[in-house]
């Protein structure tokens, strides 16, 4: 049986080795917005063929461990308070390690950007920040400048990156949100399946590479999954309690998860809610009904609150950041934005509702995250053999909510990762997953008792085979494609440690200008400034070499400037003065109307301060 099982060892190592041959070969190109990406869809091709036979052998080896029941019963014997600790740590520390060996904590998206800026301005105890007058400079995506300077995005994930402004954690509190969803996993897990399987699910989520490389940036996703994990736990308990607390907590985790990203929590929060309320008016019993009308003014208080941030933003409590955006970029001509005329700017919606549309973005999300979830061949395996029971209703109706509400998008989301955009769906995945493979456990008990096997150990030794060879073969390829990108991005900020402070840098368009054949990213501009513009090194946009050095003369006459140039792939700050002759450099790509600076109303402007 030994020897037995190390042939079946030797054959996984084999074709590990075969798809990591393969890949040095054909490269690992990350995936785009929009269609597959050729090469990334033959990589994943690659995998599904190479990851499915290593995972089976690997399987297959384990089956004499499946055997023995001590690996149960020593697993068992772990006390919860413990194993959710050990997991905890573990999500942690494997989020900050990718944040800092892979990400070279730099941002793989403008989004990033622009939520660093609004925590920085919120942490200034404002809601947003003083347009600089020379604003053509300062324009870029994502980011209204019309005298107040503010990011497009709600500002609850801003919030919650205080601590990072704070204490200067550089992105790492996102780990922390990510450590704070494991208990909730856990509970979930107690409650749908007891014990034995609520730790399975943790293991799923802690295993998940989509998860622990999304908790590695600041993007908003992690925080995101925090409060839906908590909230469809509080809907559980408050079930089958008459205490106000799961009713208030339920309630206040959705407006968490609506402050962070509301589309995302109406798509997934829906059903819920109007279960919920269902719930708590469906008889005549008056606690349900006292614990409803107070989770409603718990809910009040947080919506009042959040229009009002709205209405502190942009003076109207109905004008979202985002509409006051597209209406800012218009009247700007474009510039400096992605859209690439006006009218573009005024089409843009952000429901396509065309069905062939939504069907497309549909299945280009799922059979991403089919590989990008867990770093299996078929992520979705076990979801196959899930039953549709009372018991997990609440599971399937926010599953296929939020695929209606996320299908009539543009796009699934930046691939660099996994399918962004539908990130969040990996929190009902994770537990219908554990509910297939708990009914395939019972299958196999029954059939197999026999022979002795422990209950559940076949299934269970597949999924442990699944997530090892994952972690062998598709996550460290994904991990070293990602580091190389980040490499690439990271490249201007380190020219700009090599300069004389206090600087401004003039950054051309687009920010990163080669990019690795294989490797495209989604930074088009530099680092955000700080809120009062006093950092040592200010990023700015690059017009002509004549207009950067004017406004050098008028604001930063004590400063130095650079122009960011790239040459053979890599980045370097050149002084201004170094430039003799101006008609040698190009200008700036404006973007939109391309339109020039008004030089005459900054200098009018400036005579009346």
């Amino acid at each position: 049986m030994k020897r037995q099982s190390g042939f079946y060892l030797l054959i996984t190592v084999l074709f590990l080795a075969l798809f990591h041959g393969a890949v040095a070969i054909v490269g690992m190109p990350l995936g785009s917005l929009e269609d597959h990406v050729p090469g990334h869809a033959y990589a994943m091709l690659i995998w599904g063929l190479f990851g499915f036979v290593a995972a089976f052998f690997l399987w297959k080896s384990l089956l004499p461990i499946s055997r023995n029941h001590r690996w149960v019963s020593g697993f068992l014997a772990v006390p919860a308070n413990r194993f959710i600790a050990i997991s905890m740590g573990f999500v942690f520390l494997a989020s900050a390690c990718i944040r800092l060996f892979a990400l070279h904590n730099t941002p793989i998206t403008d989004d990033e950007t622009c939520y660093t800026f609004m925590s920085k301005v919120l942490f200034s105890g404002k809601l947003a920040a003083v347009s600089h007058p020379a604003r053509l400079f300062f324009d870029r995506v994502f980011m209204v400048n019309d005298g107040a300077y503010y990011s497009q995005y709600f500002l609850g994930w801003p919030i919650m990156l205080l601590p990072d402004a704070l204490f200067g954690w550089n992105g790492y509190i996102n780990a922390v949100y990510a450590a704070l969803t494991v208990p909730a996993v856990y509970g979930i897990g107690r409650v749908l399946f007891k014990e034995r399987w609520a730790r399975l699910c943790v293991l799923l989520f802690a295993a998940s590479p989509l998860l622990l490389i999304g908790a590695a940036t600041k993007l908003s996703h992690t925080a995101e999954i925090m409060f839906l994990g908590w909230m469809l736990l509080s809907f559980l308990k408050l079930r089958t309690t008459e205490r106000a607390g799961w009713h208030v907590a339920f309630i206040s985790t959705f407006a968490g998860a609506f402050f962070v990203r509301p589309y995302t929590a109406i798509s997934f929060g829906v059903p819920l809610l109007a279960w919920w309320l269902f719930f708590c008016v469906r008889n005549s019993n008056r606690i349900r009904r006292r614990n409803g009308f107070l989770a409603a003014a718990v809910g009040a208080c947080f919506l009042a609150g959040f229009f009002a941030l709205i209405y502190g933003q942009t003076g109207n409590a109905l004008l979202t950041p985002y509409r006051n955006y597209i209406n800012y970029i218009i009247e700007n001509g474009c510039r400096f934005s992605l859209f690439s005329s006006v009218g573009m700017a005024e089409s843009f919606t952000l429901l396509q509702l065309s069905p062939t549309t939504a069907l497309k973005v549909l299945v280009s999300a799922l059979t991403r995250m089919n590989i990008a979830l867990f770093g299996w061949p078929c992520s979705f395996l076990f979801i196959l053999f899930a039953p549709i029971r009372k018991r997990l209703l609440a599971l399937w109706l926010t599953a296929f909510s939020f695929i209606l509400g996320f299908m009539f998008l543009p796009d699934p989301g930046i691939d660099t990762y996994g399918p962004v955009h539908f990130s969040e769906i990996a929190l009902p995945v994770v537990f219908l997953s554990v509910a297939g493979i708990k009914r395939l456990s019972l299958l196999q008990h029954a059939m197999l008792k026999w022979r002795k096997i422990p209950v559940g150990l076949l299934p269970v030794a597949a999924c442990c085979a699944l997530v090892i060879t994952a972690w062998l073969g598709y996550i460290p390829v994904r991990l070293k494609a990602i580091e190389e990108l980040a490499s690439q991005i990271s490249k201007p900020v380190r020219a700009a440690e090599q300069i004389q402070t206090p600087a401004v840098v003039f950054t051309p368009r687009p920010y990163i200008q080669t990019w690795h054949k294989l490797r495209q990213g989604y930074v088009y501009f530099p680092p955000s400034n700080d809120p009062d513009f006093g950092n040592p090194v200010l990023w700015v946009n690059h017009l002509t070499l004549e207009d950067d050095r004017k406004l050098m003369e008028l604001f930063f006459p004590n400063h130095r400037g650079y122009l960011l140039v790239w040459f053979k792939n890599e980045a370097y700050c050149v002084a201004l003065d170094e430039f003799k002759d101006a008609d040698k450099v190009p200008p700036g790509d404006i973007g939109g109307t391309g339109e020039g600076i008004d030089w005459p109303a900054i200098l009018k402007e400036k005579s009346h301060e």
